[in-house]
């Protein structure tokens, strides 16, 4: 067992300039702008997992026109100095070639925002049609169906963009925002097409009785996944380097990630990906455990390699003005439990989420170095400090709980 991974981060640098003030001339914002890298290095990352974007894109890219605000930006970093006078994806690539650091391009594979939010894209907006619907027919605009050929292809450009461009590999972030899929009509023709019965009519709680309904609603993101799959092939031999395609997935049971629209049967047994990285999102109340041990086995069964994840969830004051002072619900030993239980288990990495601003905290900046050892984790960690839910999820995904409606018990939900 190897006593010490790779570490990852993972930097939404846009939203820790989102707090910034957006004084000064564009060498003020490339000097700060470069501080931010150099503090991963500092904090021993041998990875940078970049943002790419959401719905809106956060680079200079040839798609620009239909990923820009729909909604008039207020002083996020879209429509900033730093936007508008460089480009950071080009800029980060450089800046780690120069460090002989690896960089990833990420993108959310689904978190489109609600019409009037700032990051809602012209796209998003333009078709409510491909937006996503839910059990009792109504629309979720905040997620989009892959059932329609124009969705898939709307992300898989972007992702080969950032390929040519330049990132060593691509992390697919299926993590925003869970579920993939959903109710929409589409999805429901595929089921019914098949079975000939209405999904929505489907009784009980065992997750055998929708597996075949899971599966088929899954079957737009697989099909993406089958389209990227030989389109960064064919770049690869056109541009003669390798480009890894890394899926990033709730440490979920696998009925869970299939009910979710991820069908890692599917995708494992047709070798549409090259690596994992798991995140500790509890989303759904039916199912509120991390199963790393399960993911660690099936990925090596597939010589596959795997990547751990590290959470931000109570990590980060609400005030990024406060980042020299912990905040009152920050607790050290779960942070310490949440990397040994997926170093025992046999991760070959690990990453961690929000680096942008966990790199800038000071409490934050003698244990980050070490997540990725084994024998400090076990040292350190004392198990859970307390049964108060906040210690409970520290280092959980960010999205974890509330933002899905669970509460202290949890909430089961309609998938």
């Amino acid at each position: 067992m190897k006593n010490q991974v790779p570490l990852y981060g993972i930097c939404e640098w846009d939203d820790y300039f989102a707090h910034a003030d957006e004084t000064g001339n564009v060498n003020d914002v490339m000097g700060k702008f470069d501080s931010q890298l150099e503090k991963h290095l500092e904090a021993g990352f041998e990875n940078i997992v970049w943002a790419l974007g959401r719905a809106t894109l956060s680079y200079w890219s040839e798609y620009a026109e239909m990923h820009q605000p729909a909604a008039v930006p207020k002083t996020h970093i879209i429509g900033n100095i730093a936007l508008r006078e460089f480009c950071p994806l080009r800029r980060a690539i450089e800046w780690c070639r120069k460090n002989n650091i690896r960089i990833s391009g990420r993108l959310c594979m689904n978190r489109f925002y609600q019409p009037g939010q700032e990051f809602r894209s012209i796209f998003a907006e333009a078709h409510p049609e491909y937006c996503q619907k839910k059990h009792d027919g109504k629309t979720d605009y905040t997620r989009m169906t892959y059932a329609v050929p124009e969705v898939r292809k709307e992300r898989c450009d972007i992702l080969l963009e950032a390929q040519r461009i330049g990132v060593g590999s691509l992390v697919l972030d299926f993590c925003r925002q869970p579920p993939m899929a959903g109710y929409h009509e589409e999805e429901l023709k595929i089921y019914m097409g098949k079975t000939g019965k209405d999904p929505k009519k489907l009784q009980g709680y065992e997750p055998e009785i929708f597996t075949e309904w899971f599966r088929c609603r899954a079957q737009g993101v697989t099909d993406f996944m089958r389209g990227l799959r030989i389109s960064v092939a064919e770049q690869e031999q056109e541009y003669g380097r390798k480009c890894p395609i890394i899926i990033r997935i709730p440490a979920n049971s696998n009925w869970l990630l299939l009910a979710a629209g991820i069908d890692l049967d599917t995708w494992y047994e047709e070798n549409l990906f090259d690596s994992v990285m798991l995140s500790p999102l509890l989303w759904c109340a039916n199912d509120m455990s991390h199963h790393f041990e399960y993911h660690v086995g099936r990925a090596h069964h597939n010589s596959k390699r795997i990547i751990g994840g590290i959470g931000s969830l109570n990590l980060i004051p609400q005030k990024i003005k406060d980042i020299n002072t912990p905040h009152a619900s920050f607790e050290e030993q779960p942070i310490w439990d949440m990397a040994y239980r997926q170093l025992n288990a046999g991760v070959d990495g690990m990453s961690v989420y929000q680096t942008d601003t966990l790199c800038n905290i000071s409490w934050l900046k003698e244990i980050i170095p070490h997540l990725g050892r084994l024998d400090v984790c076990s040292e350190k960690k004392l198990g859970w400090p307390s049964s108060r839910m906040n210690s409970l999820m520290t280092a959980c995904d960010w999205h974890t709980g509330n933002d899905y409606g669970l509460n202290g018990t949890g909430t089961r939900i309609a998938l």
